[in-house]
């Protein structure tokens, strides 16, 4: 029997509502799932982000720096995603895509273990003051809000069955690359994926884990997990090959006294 188009929107109406009320109804019925059809992103072209074109990565990082570091660490990480402009009449040819309510968190967390590493926070797009998304205005904010390191990066829904992120950590100072990193993700089959999935029962704790976790069953979670634990390991490759700043006192100062020790409760009669 051929189906029409028409019997296509009924048959989609009448498995998103039946995935609503589903649960509520039995608690013996399989689980559906409609696959949706995802239009390809534009991806960001490596020579957006000051990067050579014939960059040649896949799943993996390249660190760019040349020998030893010195004074790179403790720094502070600032995170920006952009993505291609879809007006073809703007100036700029790419966009912030930041969602700093969102990615706070899961940023700020990937490296709170490393010690010379102050902090990770997403740059607002307002923070931009309406100047084009180049590298180097990113970076400038970046230098302002006192992040000596600046992620920036973007992420492509291929295909239903596919994603990629790519990306760069940059010295916000010198305004050069120090890592290059890109991830990818494909799922053959999405459909037995999704199906893998632990029943939708309100007492099953292991479903609602497994569905908040794209990771499972999201080539787009997956991709930026494989991405973020390759900036995580760029980021301690690049401590590991730094000599970190150290606040000394100046060269030749002495001091003019010993400072007294402390006393608590004051005492009286003291000057």
């Amino acid at each position: 029997m051929a189906f029409t188009a028409g019997d296509h929107i009924v048959r989609t109406t009448f498995l998103i509502v039946a995935a609503g009320i589903g649960p509520l109804l039995c608690t013996g019925c399989e689980k559906t799932k409609d696959i949706e059809f995802v239009t390809p992103d534009p991806i960001v072209p490596w020579s957006d982000l000051d990067l050579p074109e014939a960059t040649d990565l896949d799943d993996s990082r390249i660190l760019l720096t040349q020998g030893r570091t010195t004074g790179l660490f403790p720094a502070a990480l600032a995170v920006a995603r952009v993505r291609v402009e879809d007006d073809e009449s703007s100036a700029s040819a790419l966009v912030m895509n930041t969602e700093p309510e969102a990615e706070l968190l899961p940023w700020n967390s990937l490296l709170d273990d490393q010690r010379l590493v102050s902090g990770v926070f997403p740059i607002k797009p307002i923070a931009l003051q309406g100047e084009p998304v180049t590298v180097p205005h990113v970076l400038r904010v970046a230098e302002a809000m006192h992040a000596p390191l600046c992620l920036i990066y973007s992420t492509a829904d291929l295909s239903e069955n596919e994603s990629e992120v790519r990306g760069a950590i940059y010295a916000t100072q010198g305004r050069q690359p120090l890592a290059v990193i890109h991830a990818r993700a494909y799922i053959d089959d999405l459909e037995a994926a999704i199906a893998e999935l632990p029943e939708p029962a309100p007492w099953n704790p292991e479903y609602f884990h497994a569905a908040k976790d794209s990771r499972y069953h999201d080539p787009a979670g997956m991709a930026i997990y494989k991405f973020e634990t390759q900036v995580r390991a760029a980021v301690i490759a690049l401590r590991k090959n730094d000599t970190p700043h150290q606040n000394l006192p100046t060269e030749g100062w002495i001091p003019e006294k010993t400072a007294d020790a402390l006393l608590w409760p004051p005492q009286s009669g003291r000057p």
